[in-house]
């Protein structure tokens, strides 16, 4: 029986295809930029394919540490941080503080640095780049 190629796998080739064969045969301009966007969009849904449960899980973690009293499904980790979002984002909304306001900071640096490090691996995102 033959293994499926892992989905990471799959949207590198395209992207490579795209990139390596495609683009350089195209001569339309507008085409061409598109094929590009296309290459990049698969680059980028691969890795975000590599990282997506670990930083969910991460993020789920310090979520129920700020938001205690949010009920949550327990199976479903992204019903579960769409139900916590949402609390936090209303709660920000309404203007109400948070128990540990450097633990809201830190999980929100976390948070930006675990999207861009999948969006855009070569972004610095080490601490000391801050003012």
């Amino acid at each position: 029986m033959q293994e499926r190629p892992a989905p990471r796998a799959v949207l590198e080739a395209l992207a490579r295809f795209l990139l390596e064969e495609l683009q350089p045969t195209v001569t339309d301009k507008r085409l061409a930029f598109r094929v590009l966007i296309a290459a990049h969009l698969a680059s980028t849904l691969a890795a975000e394919l590599e990282v997506r449960q670990p930083h969910a899980a991460a993020e789920l973690l310090r979520l129920r540490a700020l938001l205690p009293d949010v009920a949550v499904p327990p199976a479903d980790t992204g019903a579960a941080l769409r139900t916590l979002n949402a609390a936090l984002t209303d709660r920000l909304r309404r203007g109400e503080a948070l128990p540990d306001d450097a633990a809201l900071r830190a999980h929100l640096r976390s948070t930006l640095s675990d999207t861009l490090s999948a969006l855009s691996p070569r972004f610095d995102t080490s601490p000391d780049i801050e003012g």
